[in-house]
């Protein structure tokens, strides 16, 4: 036995009073220390490294990826009309209104709250760009209070473009529009290795 296998390092690890030192793996750390390791898998120092985990047709180490979900989005901006304005009763017609400072590409996902004051009647709202149809006619017909979101992932937004919040009430529902919010996400894939 050589006098560096009693305390220090040779060519078979760390030993320390003449025994050999297991190196760990942590899954907390991407780094992996010189040594001797017990035999084990990624998968059990790391549990997240799952094929479920993993978006499919990916291989990470050995782990061919299943996940077909939706990619996390991350709110990137929040630009908001909050004020309550009461729509007109003869056809819609435009309540709020933001203009673009800036450009925006990716996923605009844009709410607002619509409340039917007495439930007589159906009352309706939509989002526009520039004055043009962009959303979804959205309508209550029983009182109370709904919020409404839409998501717009294909749409380019240019400087100046106006997100607009169009509403309708009716002569025995009042259409009462609020909480007008444009947010600005992005997609992104985590690539740890």
């Amino acid at each position: 036995m050589s006098p560096v296998a009693i305390n220090g390092v040779d060519k078979q690890g760390v030993y320390v009073n003449g025994v050999q030192v297991k190196q760990a793996l942590n899954a907390a750390s991407e780094t992996v220390n010189k040594g001797v390791y017990d035999p084990t898998t990624l998968s059990t120092v790391d549990p997240d490294l799952a094929a479920a985990n993993i978006k499919e047709t990916i291989t990470i180490f050995g782990k061919l990826g299943t996940f077909e979900g939706d990619v996390p989005t991350v709110i990137v901006g929040l630009v908001e009309n909050n004020t309550e304005v009461m729509a007109g009763d003869f056809a819609l017609s435009k309540e709020k209104e933001i203009k673009l400072n800036t450009v925006l590409k990716g996923n605009v996902r844009i709410k607002f709250t619509m409340e039917n004051g007495t439930g007589n009647s159906t009352v309706y709202g939509r989002i526009y760009r520039n004055d043009e149809t962009l959303g979804t006619l959205q309508s209550r017909s029983s009182q109370g209070t709904t919020t409404y979101e839409e998501d717009f992932t294909s749409v380019d937004w240019a400087v100046n473009d106006l997100i607009q919040l169009y509403g309708k009430g009716a002569a025995d529902a009042a259409c009462r529009l609020s909480d007008f919010h444009i947010q600005y996400c992005f997609s992104y894939t985590n690539q740890d290795p």
